[in-house]
């Protein structure tokens, strides 16, 4: 547990991301695989494109994990585009 009750480290946010990812139903999970790919894809092109994980994360966070008024959409998207090879 972190200090700071309202602060979760990125240990206790990747924990509580994979524990949602295990809750998906299968549809979504297979949806938000393919999204990943393609995310995965869109940031290898980063020099190009310029659109990094942080970038991918502030434009698509809130839409695939919203959490609304607390930010943690956000933070869940830029744990998930880190760790794009959870699945």
């Amino acid at each position: 547990t972190s200090a700071n009750a309202e602060t979760p480290t990125e240990a206790e946010r990747e924990a509580n991301f994979a524990h949602l990812m295990d809750r998906l139903p299968p549809q979504q999970y297979y949806t938000l695989h393919a999204l990943s790919q393609l995310f995965t894809m869109v940031v290898a092109h980063e020099e190009e494109n310029k659109m990094s994980s942080s970038n991918l994360a502030r434009v698509f966070g809130l839409s695939l994990f919203p959490d609304i008024g607390t930010g943690v959409g956000t933070s869940l998207a830029s744990i998930y585009f880190r760790r794009n090879t959870y699945f």
